[in-house]
């Protein structure tokens, strides 16, 4: 089943795969600047064991959000030059969209495809 999601839909489609994943995590943003929810969710996951992979552009990640990541353990965070892809996925399901996981695109228009 494919679902269009509204800026509200991809923000609650997101947290709903970070707090329901199992084993894996993917989460692909080109920028980083992670809202508390966000980091709070992600230790949550990572306290289940669950393993974490973030794939963000170079240069595009707060200092801040980079420390506040490293210090989770189970995360592996990797960066790619020109990387414009947003992308969240655990083994049930799959969010494409133009959400980043910045604090600001919480605000924006934004969409996405759930699958």
């Amino acid at each position: 089943m494919i679902k269009f999601l509204r800026t509200k839909e991809t923000t609650a489609g997101v947290e709903d795969i970070i707090i329901n994943a199992r084993k894996r995590l993917i989460i692909i943003s080109s920028y980083l600047n992670i809202s508390k929810i966000y980091i709070a969710r992600l230790k949550e996951a990572a306290a289940k064991n669950v393993h974490i992979t973030i794939i963000f552009g170079t240069g595009r990640a707060d200092s801040k959000t980079i420390d506040q990541l490293l210090s989770i353990d189970k995360i592996e965070l990797r960066h790619m030059d020109n990387m414009h892809a947003k992308c969240y996925i655990n083994e049930k399901k799959i969010i494409v969209t133009s959400f980043n996981l910045l604090e600001a695109s919480e605000k924006n228009w934004e969409m996405g495809m759930l699958v």
